[in-house]
């Protein structure tokens, strides 16, 4: 099957790239209510959906957390992978 998103990572910021997203990313739901995060989300052209995950704390928090958060963006995006590929097969 096809990838439809990407995930990087830089210092403190999870970087997931989805083409043609659902009405609303998982993502935003998962980590919008955590303290020591900040998620911004951007429409780009040719259906390309970008979000940004910033961890805030210490160098350390931020170490200690990021192995998590790569962990839990990935789960998310192959969990809403397989979602919109059933559901794509039962409009069919």
């Amino acid at each position: 099957m096809k990838q439809d998103y990407s995930i990087q990572h830089s210092d403190k910021t999870v970087f997931a790239t989805c083409i043609k997203t659902r009405a609303t990313c998982p993502l935003t739901r998962l980590f919008a209510p955590l303290p020591n995060t900040r998620v911004l989300c951007d429409q780009k052209q040719n259906n390309l959906f970008r979000c940004s995950i910033i961890l805030r704390g210490t160098p350390a928090e931020i170490q200690a957390a990021m192995p998590t958060a790569l962990d839990i963006t990935r789960q998310a995006c192959q969990q809403c992978k397989n979602r919109r590929f059933v559901t794509k097969i039962k409009t069919r």
